[in-house]
C-alpha cells in the first residue's frame, strides 16, 4: 500500500508543468493583457454602435 502511495506521488510530481523562464512568463502575461484589452475595446465599440440611432 505504501509503495502505491509513493508511486502515485512520484507520478503526480512528474505531471507538474515545467518551470518557464521569467521572460517567457512575462511575454505570456503581456499577450494575455493585449488580448483582454482588444476584447474590451471590441465590446465597447459594439456597445457604441448599438446606441447610435
Amino acid at each position: 500500500m505504501a509503495a502505491q502511495g509513493r508511486a502515485a506521488v512520484g507520478h503526480q510530481a512528474d505531471a507538474r508543468p515545467h518551470h518557464t523562464s521569467r521572460s517567457a512568463h512575462l511575454r505570456q502575461c503581456g499577450a494575455v493583457r493585449t488580448t483582454i484589452k482588444s476584447i474590451r475595446m471590441s465590446y465597447l465599440i459594439a456597445m457604441l454602435i448599438k446606441t447610435v440611432p
